[in-house]
């Protein structure tokens, strides 16, 4: 088989994979949006929301994720979850040593 066909077939599943991503993605905006007081979420501060954000496009995330995510310092990043945790905007479980957040009632991987 040619490079070039490989590489044809390659980009033809990608762009399968990619199509079915996005309806995935769309399927979960259309669930969090329902579940979800969207006016009282836009009311968050920025502080508040991008951590929420940042939670939710990883799925499951410990601080250290969303601290390198959102290129904060531990201690802002442990205030902001613990406090969207106190809202009731996500869970936190511990996995090992260590705590993991995710959007209350959302499965988890």
């Amino acid at each position: 088989m040619k490079f070039s066909v490989i590489l044809e077939n390659i980009y033809k599943r990608l762009e399968e994979i990619e199509l079915k991503m996005d309806k995935i993605l769309n399927q979960e905006t259309t669930v969090v949006a329902n579940e979800v007081d969207i006016p009282k979420l836009l009311e968050l501060p920025n502080h508040l929301l991008k951590p929420l954000v940042a939670v939710y496009k990883l799925n499951e995330a410990t601080i250290y994720q969303v601290m390198n995510v959102l290129n904060m310092d531990r201690t802002s990043t442990n205030s902001n979850l613990n406090q969207l945790v106190r809202l009731g905007y996500l869970e936190r479980r511990r996995k090992g040593r260590k705590w993991v957040y995710k959007l209350k009632g959302r499965e988890g991987e």
